[in-house]
């Protein structure tokens, strides 16, 4: 046609996705013969970058502000391709994952979004050409993580190698795989998205199944992390063996400084532990995982439950420990008025229980914030009746300084309004 329309002014748009564009793909030859007769002018689009899903996100909202988490989580998980970020967002709004309030829209955690059952769909629609063996090492490929090991997929498929490297090479030709290039015989997903919709096609059983599988063959291998063998057995179900591997795991991390990954285990863990003691105890120590990780929002979450427990269990002074953190928290996150209520509180458990020294920093802490959030006409006379407390208590209990437990800002800004 191109050829045939020379002497006419015609403009043909024609669109095509390059990640279906195998070698065996009728359309290669016509797209290598228009490129070398200069018929045509490609013109390839690039995924959006952080700040084009941001001001994306601000155009469909009608929003001034979103948060660089929201909006990176949002690049991430759909690799810059616009109408998965519309399709996300929308399929978001539709489960109430994102609502809206009477400061503007809020959103939920952004573990409990999905990817929208039309792109799923979409992306399935590419393996129904593959045979029964590519789809099952493409399945564990997805259960192994976003990338696989030849070892590691023989062992859990139980197929023979020869079958393992056939299928391998057919879902590189169709690139919905590739290999590692620094490490010889690893592959890995083209997509995040792939993977996750292979990986979620997956009956619950079979999924469990696999994992099963991981699992003992991580647990027979010296150098296999903690945390990726905790990771398969808590998706196995094997929640007993899991456990014990998700809180050493958590400790390795925490003297590593690695805070969140640290929290992570001990969050997932906790569910899954009979003994409410021992729960809440798990909570309270992600809550301070998730602090050092100066995340003061998913500490207090967590803090909040975790102290709860450990108060109607009977253990007041434990639980008045963690209320100190949790006034901290809300310090972080400028709710001075909650921050000097925990406080106080943990104060009145801790001074009924003689545990003066403590119970004298909660009374400093209470009255800092007092002091740091009132009006001058009253930050003096608070200051004052602050250092007279910690004069006499220092006196009295014969120390020379008394601990402070809370990080105080240099600089206090005010509160703005909730944004995504």
């Amino acid at each position: 046609m191109t050829r045939r329309l020379r002497s006419t002014n015609v403009l043909v748009l024609a669109t095509y996705r390059m990640d279906e564009m195998h070698r065996k793909h009728p359309l290669v030859p016509t797209i290598q013969g228009w490129r070398r007769s200069g018929s045509a002018e490609f013109i390839e689009l690039q995924p959006l970058s952080s700040d084009s899903v941001g001001e994306m996100v601000l155009a469909i909202f009608h929003e001034s502000t979103v948060s660089d988490e929201f909006r990176d989580f949002l690049q991430e998980r759909s690799e810059g391709n616009p109408f998965v970020v519309e399709e996300m967002l929308r399929d978001a709004v539709d489960r109430g994952d994102i609502f809206r309030t009477t400061t503007g829209w809020d959103r939920k955690a952004l573990t409990e979004m999905r990817i929208p059952r039309n792109v799923r769909a979409a992306i399935l629609h590419r393996l129904e050409r593959l045979r029964k063996e590519e789809v099952d090492v493409l399945s564990a490929a997805s259960v192994i993580g976003r990338a696989a090991d030849v070892k590691t997929l023989i062992a859990v498929t139980g197929m023979d190698e020869s079958a393992v490297y056939s299928s391998l090479e057919t879902c590189v030709a169709y690139q919905l795989l590739e290999e590692d290039e620094r490490t010889t015989g690893k592959f890995l997903f083209r997509h995040a998205l792939t993977r996750e919709a292979v990986y979620e096609d997956l009956i619950m059983p079979k999924r469990q199944q696999l994992h099963a599988r991981v699992a003992q063959v991580l647990a027979a291998r010296t150098e296999a992390a903690a945390v990726d063998l905790a990771h398969h057995l808590l998706l196995a179900g094997k929640y007993d063996d899991a456990v014990p591997i998700c809180v050493a795991a958590a400790e390795a991390a925490i003297h590593s400084r690695a805070y969140r990954d640290a929290a992570d285990m001990l969050e997932r863990a906790a569910p899954h532990v009979k003994d409410t003691v021992e729960r809440a105890r798990l909570l309270c120590r992600a809550g301070d995982a998730y602090w050092n990780n100066t995340e003061p929002e998913a500490a207090r979450r967590l803090l909040e439950e975790g102290f709860a427990n450990l108060e109607s269990e009977g253990l007041a002074v434990e639980g008045a420990s963690y209320r100190l953190l949790l006034g901290r928290c809300y310090w972080e996150l400028l709710r001075s008025d909650r921050a000097r209520h925990e406080f106080e509180r943990a104060r009145d458990v801790l001074a009924a229980q003689r545990t003066q020294r403590v119970a004298c920093d909660c009374l400093h802490q209470a009255r800092r914030v007092g002091h740091l959030s009132s009006p001058p006409s009253r930050a003096m006379p608070m200051a004052k009746s602050a250092s007279v407390t910690v004069s006499m208590a220092a006196e009295t209990m014969g120390i020379l300084s008394l601990i402070f437990l809370v990080r105080w800002p240099t600089v206090l800004v005010s509160r703005g309004s909730t944004s995504l």
